[in-house]
């Protein structure tokens, strides 16, 4: 099985780091994707995200 858009996603944040993931040009993708679905995250929600 592969999974082209996990390894993209992956890759990203190997090279540019968790901030890509929160805050970066990828959150914006994740967003969508699950917005998409019907999800109601937010670009907000993800820059607030605390560990």
């Amino acid at each position: 099985m592969r999974r082209p858009k996990l390894a993209l996603t992956l890759d990203i944040i190997a090279n540019q780091g968790a901030e890509a993931f929160y805050t970066g040009n990828l959150s914006d993708t994740i967003v969508k994707e699950i917005q998409d679905r019907g999800g109601i995250i937010t670009k907000q929600d993800l820059e607030e995200f605390n560990v």
